[in-house]
């Protein structure tokens, strides 16, 4: 036998002996863990929680019966959302493309102040929403391991209560105005994120979305006591910032 081929023999008898002698000590190697799946198509459906901020160019109070005109600056304002989403994505190779619908329940809510003409006069407005939604569509690349890296946007809308009111006192006289509305407005959504598959039917992700809504209203507040030409408060540019945490299910 040529001494190559002998030494193949003895590495291999060698081997065999101590994989027997492990086996008969009662030594057992650990086996490999199993491949999570990296298969993102189908069905799925999950909750979310998130922090939002809510921001908006300066709302405008003003008074035409005496040129008054006075702006309520921007200032921060956080609040937190909870809520579900479900959407169905289609997978070619690592490049994934799917569609998202979501809807969140929110506690989104600013109040501003300005003093006016007379003294403790002032007026306040403030702008609220207590949900928010989107359909989406999503484009992705899950080329590294069991993450997906996408871009998502489209459509959203939120329910927003606009108020105004205007306390104004000239002597010893008291005039108020009031005004308020409560509509569903449209916007637009856009952001992205990163998904993991956990499990072959578990997914958790963390995302970004920038909300722009078509908030602009321009309200009438009559005045009272007395005939006046009502007060008008202006709202401008409603938008809100999300930052959120999912967990889906995929059927």
């Amino acid at each position: 036998m040529k001494p190559a081929a002998s030494f193949g023999v003895l590495a291999l008898g060698l081997g065999l002996s101590g994989g027997a002698a492990a086996a008969d000590m009662g030594i057992q190697t650990a086996a490999p863990p199993p491949a999570v799946a990296s298969d993102w198509s189908g069905l799925y459906a999950g909750v979310n929680v998130a922090a939002a901020w809510q921001s908006a160019s300066n709302w405008t109070y003003f008074n035409p019966n005496n040129g008054a005109r006075f702006s309520l600056t921007n200032r921060d304002n956080w609040g937190v959302l909870g809520g579900v989403q479900g959407g169905y994505n289609w997978q070619s190779g690592a490049f994934i493309f799917g569609v998202e619908g979501d809807v969140s329940r929110a506690s989104l809510s600013e109040t501003r102040t300005v003093p006016t003409i007379g003294a403790g006069s002032f007026a306040r407005m403030s702008a609220g929403s207590d949900w928010l939604g989107s359909a989406r569509g999503r484009i992705g690349f899950a080329g590294w391991n069991n993450m997906l890296l996408y871009l998502t946007g489209g459509p959203a809308s939120a329910n927003i209560e606009d108020k105004g009111h205007m306390t104004r006192f000239i002597g010893a006289a008291e005039y108020v105005a009031d005004a308020d509305s409560t509509t569903i407005r449209p916007g637009w959504v856009a952001g992205g994120g990163a998904e993991w598959m956990v499990g072959p039917q578990v997914t958790a992700r963390l995302e970004y979305l920038y909300y722009d809504l078509n908030n602009n209203p321009r309200l009438a507040g009559p005045i009272t006591p007395g005939i006046f030409i009502p007060v008008s408060f202006a709202w401008t540019n409603y938008r809100v910032q999300v930052v959120r945490a999912g967990l889906n299910y995929k059927f």
